[in-house]
């Protein structure tokens, strides 16, 4: 049986509040992950295992990567031609 009612205000406001710290919690685990990740890689390079260079901090916004990104495509492409 479905129920048509609206849902109190302060019922809202309550699970608004749990999908936030919910949220709050995932990015947290994410950005443990990453940290954790990131700080292996170091450990790695400076031992000399790792052939590439860590990864620098994270960026917030995606346009910076993609013109990075980009710049990379562009000397591959000159390599071609």
């Amino acid at each position: 049986m479905k129920t048509t009612h609206c849902v109190p205000v302060f019922l809202q406001v309550h699970t608004r509040r749990i999908q936030k710290k919910k949220k709050k919690e995932k990015t947290k685990k994410k950005k443990k992950k990453r940290r954790r990740y990131r700080e292996l890689l170091i450990d790695l390079s400076i031992l000399g295992l790792l052939k590439r260079t860590p990864p620098k901090a994270p960026r917030r916004n995606g346009h910076e990567e993609e013109e990075e990104e980009e710049e990379e495509g562009e000397e591959h492409h000159g390599d071609l031609f």
